[in-house]
């Protein structure tokens, strides 16, 4: 059975919860190492997480892609997952990666997306084309696929093996390793809190998510785009 380091960047995350369903997902495998990386935070995760016997990592980072990279400088094992703060595995998720066979090392992917408890159409095209376009023929894979990779993938002397920009940290992050191998698809599920769409308006939201990478191609400031993508959410960062 495979040891894996499990990454999961989080700030304000009670009102979601979804840390708890995260650390549900994970008491059946003791070969989890969990690395909470917190960054600035006041409503109550961190002594919750603490609560709740877990290893806590603070930072005083608003940064999400500083978050992850300082989990990576302390994971103690060859195999890395990043666990998006609202997603959560399914259990047959968690068991194949930790069978999976890398010996030969270059490994590196992600696994099928699936918005949590929504039937909405738009959401289930927005999962179809997450994991078959995007992900399947660019080779692009968002966090909330929950991304794993062997650490020989990265140079352990970067402090930044993430790129530090404030949205597409993780679109950066599979442009660097898809130049070595392609990634691979777990037909297993990533089931993600759809909060964006249900607070923004589904329609809305999708209409923002498409211009916002339009802009991210066009070469548009990343601090900009986050602000537009936060703003009165403060999911990810302070904006």
């Amino acid at each position: 059975m495979n040891k894996i380091s499990v990454v999961i960047p989080v700030k304000e995350e009670m009102k979601l919860q979804f840390h708890r369903k995260i650390i549900s997902s994970y008491q059946a495998f003791p070969n989890c190492e969990l690395l909470w990386v917190l960054g600035p935070n006041d409503d109550g995760t961190y002594q919750d997480l603490l609560n709740r016997d877990q290893r806590v990592l603070l930072t005083d980072s608003n940064s999400r892609a500083e978050r992850i990279n300082s989990g990576i400088k302390e994971a103690q094992n060859d195999l890395v997952l990043l666990n998006h703060p609202r997603s959560f595995l399914s259990h047959q998720a968690i068991s194949t990666l930790s069978e999976i066979d890398y010996s030969g090392g270059n490994t590196w992917g992600g696994f099928t997306h699936e918005f949590y408890q929504s039937n909405h159409f738009a959401l289930k095209f927005t999962s179809f084309y997450s994991n078959k376009i995007r992900f399947g023929m660019t080779g692009i894979i968002y966090l909330d696929h929950c991304i794993f990779f062997t650490k020989d993938l990265i140079d352990e002397q970067d402090p930044e093996p993430i790129p530090v920009v404030d949205i597409f940290e993780d679109t950066l992050f599979s442009e660097k390793l898809r130049k070595k191998v392609a990634p691979l698809r777990m037909r297993e599920k990533s089931f993600t809190s759809p909060v964006r769409f249900i607070c923004n308006g589904i329609f809305k939201q999708s209409l923002m998510n498409q211009k916002l990478k339009l802009k991210h191609k066009l070469g548009f400031s990343a601090t900009k785009m986050n602000q537009d993508y936060e703003k009165d959410l403060n999911l990810n960062s302070e904006y």
